[in-house]
């Protein structure tokens, strides 16, 4: 089911004004907006986003940032609709962290920012194996309100993606009448890094509205059809796609929004754009319902850890659980048709505030949250229970995540 618990509502003649779905909730930033910040709503886990609406917090950290961009030694960025950016932080440290840099403004592209990757791809050095020091590091942005993929690289190989505040993207692409399907209400995205030297990677994008998984190459520019797409009776609501790589069968993890479930896919690569999807395992297809019946709005895996990867996911609070949570299954119950021994208590961590699409860093065996609800990003070691080791504050609405050494 769709989560019931919104912190804040817009009153009701500002939604009719600007043409929100009728019954839908709005998140309010609280932060005000004049009329002409307003691009439009997209709509994420249930809720309607204003783009733009937390322009006033956009402006305000624009003024707080220095005049020269700065990457941090190891970031991650986080996808803001309210704000129409894309937010740098540093993945280390601990205690409450500000932002580093900003990617926002016209000449970005960004339009409704709903999630973020990180990663490399090409052009890379010849014959080398693919890695951030080989390769052209990106990040992938799904834009939900134009429904396009804006692509940031670096203008070097083992540069940082991002060099500057109003950066415009290396590559964007979006379908058209002739794809099918077509990108039409993208809620996830997750890239998968070349392997072997001279190969690309891949993009993997969750859509809600055609309800299925789609794999685009990781660059192009202009009408990029999917290679391959992947719908079941499995997905209703398809949100917060992540992945464990096991050559040559990557396994994708989404959530379902609507029937409150974690879902895995197997795909099986065949080389050149080509391959076959699997519900894993057998025909059946592995289905976890945390609760059952939580508010489940996003995944995401640390492969490092035994049991064969361990699954979080994070739920927001509604009528059956009434607290934001994270839960927790080993991978070899999900894999081995055995997810109903997955467990049905949530593992509670403090701070949590209407939960988006979490991300593990596998380099620290943290796990990030961004809170929708109050403004921040949350990391955790991955104990249940654990208070923040760091809390990243002055954002608008974070709904996604990419980070370094995410997989």
């Amino acid at each position: 089911m769709i989560s019931a618990t919104v912190r804040t509502l817009v009153a009701a003649a500002l939604v009719g004004s600007t043409g929100a779905a009728a019954g839908a909730a709005v998140l309010d930033t609280g932060f005000g907006f004049h009329s002409s910040d307003l691009r439009g709503y997209i709509l994420h886990n249930g809720r309607q986003i204003g783009v733009g609406s937390a322009a006033n917090r956009a402006r305000a950290l624009r003024r707080m940032l220095p005049q020269v961009f700065v990457n941090p030694t190891h970031p991650f960025y986080v996808a803001d609709p309210a704000m129409n950016a894309i937010v740098l932080f540093s993945k280390d440290g601990t205690g409450t962290q500000t932002p580093s840099a900003m990617l926002s403004g016209a000449s970005t592209a960004l339009a409704g920012p709903i999630a973020v990757s990180s990663g490399y791809d090409q052009p890379c050095t010849a014959n080398a194996t693919p890695s951030a020091t080989t390769c052209t590091n990106y990040i992938w942005v799904a834009n939900q309100l134009n429904d396009t993929i804006t692509i940031y690289g670096g203008t070097a190989v083992g540069q940082f993606p991002l060099s500057s505040s109003i950066q415009a993207p290396t590559f964007t692409y979006y379908t058209s009448s002739s794809c099918t399907p077509q990108l039409t209400a993208p809620t996830g995205i997750s890239h998968v890094d070349p392997v072997y030297p001279n190969t690309s990677g891949y993009l993997v994008v969750s859509d809600a509205a055609a309800k299925d998984l789609q794999l685009y190459p990781a660059l192009g520019n202009g009408v990029v059809c999917p290679d391959s797409a992947y719908h079941d009776g499995r997905f209703a609501y398809p949100s917060g796609v992540s992945f464990e790589y096991a050559l040559p069968k990557p396994e994708f993890f989404n959530v379902d929004v609507l029937l409150s479930t974690v879902i895995a896919t197997l795909y099986v690569d065949n080389g050149s754009g080509s391959g076959t999807y699997i519900p894993e395992p057998g025909s059946a297809g592995s289905i976890w319902a945390p609760g059952p019946g939580a508010g489940v709005v996003g995944v995401t895996i640390d492969s490092t850890k035994p049991a064969g990867g361990w699954i979080w996911v994070a739920s927001d609070a509604n009528t059956p659980y009434p607290f934001d949570a994270l839960w927790l299954c080993y991978n070899n119950q999900f894999r081995h048709a055995i997810a109903n021994t997955c467990p049905t208590a949530a593992a509670i961590f403090l701070g949590l505030h209407t939960p988006g699409l979490p991300r593990i860093a596998g380099l620290n065996h943290r796990i990030y949250v961004p809170n929708e609800g109050n403004g921040t990003v949350t990391a955790y070691k991955q104990v249940p229970g654990s208070s923040p080791v760091t809390t990243y504050v002055n954002l608008g609405v974070p709904t996604g995540l990419g980070i370094e050494g995410q997989f």
